[in-house]
């Protein structure tokens, strides 16, 4: 998987010849990204203000409302602020699974067009086990990085809910 550790990665090609697809690499926000913009869709909630745009946010879960105690002070107070500045001029929501648009319905006053349920998956054409005869490349790349087997890749939110502490002790 050479694509694994090249970071000059490309998003794939749009097959629409009016749709243009643009990232925000610098973390500017919406409204410098693209002035023309129609449709803006974060993929996990953040700060946003009302645009001229379609606002599109998926949300992944609600966990911070269902179970507050598993997070810090500090992500409740962000999460909260990131959920009163997109819900009011969202057009949409996509929510990850029947759950969590339930629990978002629950918490929040909203519509029931305001959200839907598309179910994320993989691409196995990007995303696969990396072949035998590419390992020794991986692990070389890891290597020359300062990783030596055996290791840990955690890639998720720093919260008590994760019980990094548990994950830890079980390496």
């Amino acid at each position: 998987a050479k694509w694994l550790f090249d970071f000059k990665r490309k998003v794939p090609p749009i097959k629409a010849k009016n749709f243009t697809g643009k990232v925000d690499w610098l973390k500017q926000g919406p409204r410098r990204i693209l002035n023309a913009t129609d449709i803006y869709h974060a993929p996990s909630p953040e700060m946003i203000s009302n645009m001229s745009a379609k606002i599109i946010v998926t949300v992944h879960d609600v966990i911070y409302k269902a179970y507050p105690e598993g997070h810090t002070p500090d992500t409740l107070l962000l999460t909260d602020r990131q959920f009163a500045s997109f819900l009011p001029v969202a057009s949409k929501m996509i929510c990850s699974s029947e759950n969590t648009r339930r629990d978002l319905h629950k918490y929040f006053k909203l519509q029931n067009e305001k959200s839907c349920v598309i179910y994320q998956g993989v691409d196995p054409r990007i995303f696969y086990p990396c072949p035998d005869e590419e390992m020794p490349t991986a692990r070389e790349t890891l290597r020359l990085k300062g990783i030596a087997e055996p290791f840990i890749l955690f890639v998720g939110t720093i919260e008590p809910r994760k019980n990094l502490k548990g994950l830890l002790q079980a390496f």
